[in-house]
Protein backbone atom coordinates (compact mmCIF):
# COMPACT_ATOMS: atom_id res chain seq x y z
CA UNK A 1 0.00 0.00 0.00
CA UNK A 2 1.28 3.53 -1.29
CA UNK A 3 2.02 5.58 1.82
CA UNK A 4 0.36 9.06 1.62
CA UNK A 5 3.73 11.04 0.74
CA UNK A 6 4.55 8.38 -2.27
CA UNK A 7 0.65 9.42 -3.29
CA UNK A 8 1.21 13.12 -3.16
CA UNK A 9 4.92 12.99 -4.95
CA UNK A 10 2.86 11.07 -8.06
CA UNK A 11 0.16 13.84 -8.43
CA UNK A 12 2.67 16.14 -8.19
CA UNK A 13 4.45 14.34 -11.20
CA UNK A 14 1.59 14.26 -12.74
CA UNK A 15 0.30 17.85 -12.81
CA UNK A 16 4.16 18.62 -14.29
CA UNK A 17 3.32 16.51 -16.52
CA UNK A 18 0.49 17.93 -17.49
CA UNK A 19 1.78 21.49 -17.36
CA UNK A 20 4.45 20.10 -19.92
CA UNK A 21 2.19 18.87 -22.02
CA UNK A 22 0.20 22.16 -22.22
CA UNK A 23 3.26 23.88 -22.98
CA UNK A 24 4.21 21.46 -25.74
CA UNK A 25 0.36 22.02 -27.78
CA UNK A 26 0.82 25.84 -27.58
CA UNK A 27 4.44 25.20 -28.79
CA UNK A 28 2.35 24.02 -31.93
CA UNK A 29 -0.26 26.79 -32.24
CA UNK A 30 -3.18 25.68 -30.46
CA UNK A 31 -4.36 27.75 -27.27
CA UNK A 32 -5.10 25.01 -23.88
CA UNK A 33 -8.02 26.86 -22.31
CA UNK A 34 -6.97 26.91 -18.31
CA UNK A 35 -10.45 24.84 -17.97
CA UNK A 36 -9.04 22.10 -19.80
CA UNK A 37 -8.57 18.56 -18.06
CA UNK A 38 -6.41 16.07 -19.17
CA UNK A 39 -9.27 13.72 -21.27
CA UNK A 40 -9.46 17.01 -23.47
CA UNK A 41 -5.50 16.77 -24.37
CA UNK A 42 -6.22 14.38 -26.82
CA UNK A 43 -8.88 16.82 -28.98
CA UNK A 44 -6.13 19.69 -28.50
CA UNK A 45 -3.50 17.35 -30.13
CA UNK A 46 -5.80 16.87 -32.85
CA UNK A 47 -5.98 20.55 -33.66
CA UNK A 48 -2.65 20.90 -34.69
CA UNK A 49 -1.86 20.87 -38.11
CA UNK A 50 0.70 19.55 -40.26
CA UNK A 51 4.26 18.10 -39.90
CA UNK A 52 7.74 20.21 -38.80
CA UNK A 53 7.52 23.01 -41.32
CA UNK A 54 4.87 25.83 -38.93
CA UNK A 55 5.93 24.22 -35.59
CA UNK A 56 6.80 26.14 -32.79
CA UNK A 57 8.94 23.64 -30.99
CA UNK A 58 12.16 25.82 -30.94
CA UNK A 59 10.24 28.40 -28.84
CA UNK A 60 9.00 25.62 -26.35
CA UNK A 61 12.74 24.44 -26.66
CA UNK A 62 14.10 28.42 -25.93
CA UNK A 63 11.39 28.57 -23.58
CA UNK A 64 12.83 25.31 -21.55
CA UNK A 65 16.71 26.29 -21.93
CA UNK A 66 17.20 23.57 -24.26
CA UNK A 67 18.00 25.79 -27.31
CA UNK A 68 19.62 28.73 -26.91
CA UNK A 69 19.69 30.35 -30.82
CA UNK A 70 17.10 31.33 -33.02
CA UNK A 71 17.66 30.56 -36.73
CA UNK A 72 16.42 32.58 -39.77
CA UNK A 73 14.19 29.59 -40.90
CA UNK A 74 12.57 29.83 -37.07
CA UNK A 75 11.96 33.39 -37.54
CA UNK A 76 10.49 32.96 -40.74
CA UNK A 77 8.09 30.93 -38.93
CA UNK A 78 7.41 33.78 -35.89
CA UNK A 79 6.84 35.71 -38.65
CA UNK A 80 3.56 34.56 -39.92
CA UNK A 81 2.03 35.87 -37.23
CA UNK A 82 0.01 38.50 -38.45
CA UNK A 83 1.38 42.45 -38.27
CA UNK A 84 -1.91 43.39 -36.41
CA UNK A 85 -2.34 40.57 -33.75
CA UNK A 86 -1.05 42.93 -30.71
CA UNK A 87 2.07 41.41 -28.76
CA UNK A 88 2.89 39.35 -31.99
CA UNK A 89 6.30 38.52 -29.90
CA UNK A 90 5.75 39.88 -26.83
CA UNK A 91 8.15 38.74 -23.76
CA UNK A 92 8.74 35.46 -26.40
CA UNK A 93 12.22 35.38 -25.10
CA UNK A 94 12.40 37.57 -22.19
CA UNK A 95 14.36 36.50 -19.45
CA UNK A 96 16.01 32.85 -21.49
CA UNK A 97 19.37 31.70 -22.11
CA UNK A 98 19.11 32.48 -25.85
CA UNK A 99 22.30 34.00 -27.36
CA UNK A 100 21.61 34.29 -30.73
CA UNK A 101 18.80 35.48 -32.91
CA UNK A 102 18.51 35.68 -37.02
CA UNK A 103 15.29 38.11 -37.57
CA UNK A 104 16.08 38.98 -40.55
CA UNK A 105 13.00 37.63 -42.40
CA UNK A 106 11.00 40.08 -40.13
CA UNK A 107 10.11 43.30 -41.70
CA UNK A 108 7.57 45.28 -38.99
CA UNK A 109 7.21 44.74 -35.51
CA UNK A 110 3.74 45.73 -35.72
CA UNK A 111 1.70 47.41 -32.73
CA UNK A 112 3.63 46.07 -29.44
CA UNK A 113 5.46 43.40 -31.64
CA UNK A 114 8.48 42.88 -30.12
CA UNK A 115 6.94 44.13 -26.56
CA UNK A 116 10.32 42.93 -24.23
CA UNK A 117 10.93 40.48 -26.39
CA UNK A 118 14.30 39.71 -25.30
CA UNK A 119 14.31 41.78 -22.08
CA UNK A 120 16.43 40.14 -19.16
CA UNK A 121 17.84 37.41 -21.70
CA UNK A 122 21.36 36.62 -22.61
CA UNK A 123 21.26 37.26 -25.58
CA UNK A 124 24.66 38.44 -26.99
CA UNK A 125 23.77 38.79 -31.35
CA UNK A 126 20.76 40.03 -33.02
CA UNK A 127 20.03 40.38 -36.59
CA UNK A 128 17.18 42.74 -37.67
CA UNK A 129 19.23 44.20 -40.80
CA UNK A 130 15.28 43.50 -42.65
CA UNK A 131 13.28 45.51 -39.94
CA UNK A 132 11.81 48.66 -41.90
CA UNK A 133 9.13 49.64 -39.54
CA UNK A 134 8.10 49.45 -35.93
CA UNK A 135 4.50 50.69 -35.07
CA UNK A 136 3.19 51.62 -31.89
CA UNK A 137 5.26 50.09 -28.98
CA UNK A 138 6.51 48.16 -31.48
CA UNK A 139 10.00 47.81 -29.49
CA UNK A 140 9.32 48.55 -26.49
CA UNK A 141 11.82 47.52 -24.01
CA UNK A 142 13.07 45.21 -26.27
CA UNK A 143 16.45 44.62 -25.04
CA UNK A 144 16.11 46.08 -21.80
CA UNK A 145 18.89 44.50 -19.18
CA UNK A 146 20.29 42.39 -21.60
CA UNK A 147 23.13 42.62 -20.15
CA UNK A 148 25.48 40.62 -22.84
CA UNK A 149 24.30 42.66 -26.31
CA UNK A 150 27.30 44.25 -27.63
CA UNK A 151 26.25 45.91 -30.56
CA UNK A 152 22.39 46.30 -31.80
CA UNK A 153 22.51 47.82 -35.74
CA UNK A 154 18.94 48.29 -37.63
CA UNK A 155 20.41 49.59 -40.97
CA UNK A 156 16.79 49.49 -43.07
CA UNK A 157 14.52 50.36 -39.94
CA UNK A 158 12.73 54.10 -41.11
CA UNK A 159 9.56 54.36 -38.63
CA UNK A 160 9.73 53.74 -34.66
CA UNK A 161 7.10 54.67 -32.94
CA UNK A 162 6.50 54.92 -29.19
CA UNK A 163 9.27 52.28 -28.18
CA UNK A 164 11.23 54.05 -24.82
CA UNK A 165 13.61 51.97 -23.11
CA UNK A 166 14.48 49.81 -26.15
CA UNK A 167 18.45 49.15 -25.03
CA UNK A 168 17.90 50.73 -21.24
CA UNK A 169 20.30 48.57 -19.00
CA UNK A 170 22.07 47.26 -22.15
CA UNK A 171 25.74 47.44 -19.85
CA UNK A 172 27.98 45.46 -22.54
CA UNK A 173 26.07 47.44 -25.24
CA UNK A 174 29.31 49.46 -27.44
CA UNK A 175 27.57 50.08 -30.23
CA UNK A 176 24.21 51.47 -31.82
CA UNK A 177 23.23 51.70 -35.30
CA UNK A 178 19.59 53.20 -37.07
CA UNK A 179 20.86 55.32 -40.08
CA UNK A 180 17.81 55.50 -42.08
CA UNK A 181 15.37 56.35 -38.99
CA UNK A 182 13.76 59.30 -40.38
CA UNK A 183 10.62 59.03 -38.45
CA UNK A 184 10.22 58.94 -34.87
CA UNK A 185 6.29 59.50 -33.32
CA UNK A 186 5.96 59.30 -29.71
CA UNK A 187 7.77 58.35 -26.67
CA UNK A 188 11.06 56.90 -28.48
CA UNK A 189 13.58 58.08 -25.37
CA UNK A 190 15.58 56.42 -22.88
CA UNK A 191 16.86 53.55 -26.12
CA UNK A 192 20.11 54.12 -24.82
CA UNK A 193 19.69 55.13 -20.86
CA UNK A 194 22.03 53.15 -18.47
CA UNK A 195 24.26 51.75 -21.82
CA UNK A 196 27.93 52.80 -19.43
CA UNK A 197 29.70 51.14 -22.05
CA UNK A 198 28.12 52.53 -25.23
CA UNK A 199 31.33 54.48 -27.26
CA UNK A 200 29.37 54.94 -30.81
CA UNK A 201 26.33 56.32 -32.13
CA UNK A 202 25.31 56.12 -36.21
CA UNK A 203 21.77 57.95 -36.62
CA UNK A 204 19.59 59.48 -38.34
CA UNK A 205 19.35 63.52 -37.11
CA UNK A 206 14.91 63.23 -37.34
CA UNK A 207 15.63 60.96 -34.23
CA UNK A 208 17.22 64.02 -32.25
CA UNK A 209 14.68 66.42 -33.33
CA UNK A 210 13.05 66.73 -30.24
CA UNK A 211 14.15 68.77 -27.16
CA UNK A 212 12.65 66.65 -24.50
CA UNK A 213 14.14 63.46 -23.13
CA UNK A 214 11.45 61.03 -23.60
CA UNK A 215 11.00 61.83 -27.67
CA UNK A 216 14.43 62.31 -28.10
CA UNK A 217 16.25 58.43 -29.58
CA UNK A 218 19.48 59.60 -27.55
CA UNK A 219 17.74 61.27 -24.55
CA UNK A 220 19.04 60.35 -21.20
CA UNK A 221 22.16 58.42 -23.01
CA UNK A 222 24.28 60.19 -20.49
CA UNK A 223 27.32 57.79 -20.36
CA UNK A 224 31.09 59.43 -20.15
CA UNK A 225 32.48 56.49 -22.70
CA UNK A 226 29.98 57.66 -25.60
CA UNK A 227 32.24 60.05 -27.56
CA UNK A 228 31.65 59.22 -30.87
CA UNK A 229 28.61 59.98 -33.06
CA UNK A 230 28.22 60.14 -36.41
CA UNK A 231 24.96 61.77 -38.74
CA UNK A 232 23.52 59.76 -41.64
CA UNK A 233 22.41 62.12 -43.57
CA UNK A 234 21.73 66.38 -43.98
CA UNK A 235 20.18 67.73 -40.86
CA UNK A 236 17.24 70.04 -41.94
CA UNK A 237 15.39 70.25 -38.31
CA UNK A 238 16.29 71.14 -34.85
CA UNK A 239 19.43 68.79 -33.33
CA UNK A 240 19.14 68.33 -29.64
CA UNK A 241 22.36 66.71 -28.08
CA UNK A 242 21.46 67.74 -24.29
CA UNK A 243 22.58 64.97 -23.05
CA UNK A 244 25.94 63.90 -25.03
CA UNK A 245 28.38 65.42 -22.47
CA UNK A 246 31.63 63.73 -23.81
CA UNK A 247 31.61 63.80 -27.64
CA UNK A 248 35.07 64.42 -29.16
CA UNK A 249 35.75 66.82 -31.88
CA UNK A 250 35.29 64.46 -34.41
CA UNK A 251 31.53 64.18 -33.61
CA UNK A 252 31.12 67.98 -33.65
CA UNK A 253 32.77 68.57 -36.40
CA UNK A 254 30.69 65.74 -37.96
CA UNK A 255 27.29 66.95 -36.56
CA UNK A 256 28.15 70.51 -37.74
CA UNK A 257 28.56 69.61 -41.08
CA UNK A 258 25.83 68.19 -41.43
CA UNK A 259 23.61 70.80 -40.68
CA UNK A 260 21.82 71.84 -43.89
CA UNK A 261 23.12 75.98 -45.52
CA UNK A 262 19.78 76.00 -46.48
CA UNK A 263 17.54 75.17 -43.13
CA UNK A 264 16.89 78.45 -41.30
CA UNK A 265 15.13 79.30 -38.12
CA UNK A 266 16.78 76.05 -36.29
CA UNK A 267 18.94 75.35 -33.43
CA UNK A 268 21.16 72.95 -32.61
CA UNK A 269 22.28 72.12 -28.82
CA UNK A 270 24.99 70.57 -27.66
CA UNK A 271 25.62 69.87 -23.54
CA UNK A 272 28.47 71.90 -22.73
CA UNK A 273 31.30 70.84 -24.69
CA UNK A 274 34.41 72.79 -25.27
CA UNK A 275 36.94 72.51 -28.33
CA UNK A 276 40.47 73.71 -27.35
CA UNK A 277 43.26 75.81 -29.51
CA UNK A 278 45.21 72.79 -28.77
CA UNK A 279 42.56 70.56 -31.10
CA UNK A 280 43.67 69.21 -34.47
CA UNK A 281 40.00 70.00 -35.54
CA UNK A 282 40.04 73.18 -33.59
CA UNK A 283 40.35 75.03 -36.84
CA UNK A 284 37.74 73.30 -38.68
CA UNK A 285 35.24 73.45 -35.99
CA UNK A 286 35.53 77.37 -35.90
CA UNK A 287 35.34 78.01 -39.22
CA UNK A 288 32.10 75.98 -39.87
CA UNK A 289 30.59 76.98 -36.84
CA UNK A 290 30.85 80.79 -38.13
CA UNK A 291 29.74 80.07 -41.30
CA UNK A 292 26.30 78.42 -40.17
CA UNK A 293 24.63 81.90 -39.84
CA UNK A 294 20.86 80.38 -40.41
CA UNK A 295 21.63 77.83 -37.12
CA UNK A 296 21.46 78.53 -33.43
CA UNK A 297 23.91 77.08 -31.88
CA UNK A 298 24.59 76.22 -28.41
CA UNK A 299 26.72 74.48 -25.71
CA UNK A 300 29.54 74.54 -28.28
CA UNK A 301 32.38 76.81 -26.61
CA UNK A 302 35.56 77.51 -28.99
Amino acid sequence: MQSDMSIASEITRLQEAKEDIKDAIEAKGVTVPSSAKIDDYATLIGQISGGGGGSYDFVYKIKKGEQTTLSAQEAAILDTIPTTFQYRFGSLFRNTDIVSADLSPITNMGRYGGDFMFAISNIQTVNLSGLTESGSGGMYNMFNTCKSLTSLSLPELTKLEASINICDGCISLVSFSAPKLATVTGGVGAALRNCNSLKSVTIHPNALNNSGATNNLLGYATGTNFTALRLSAEATDNVYLSWQGSLDSDSILDVLNHLSTEATGKTCAFKNLTVDSSDPNYAAISAKKASLTNWTITGLTI
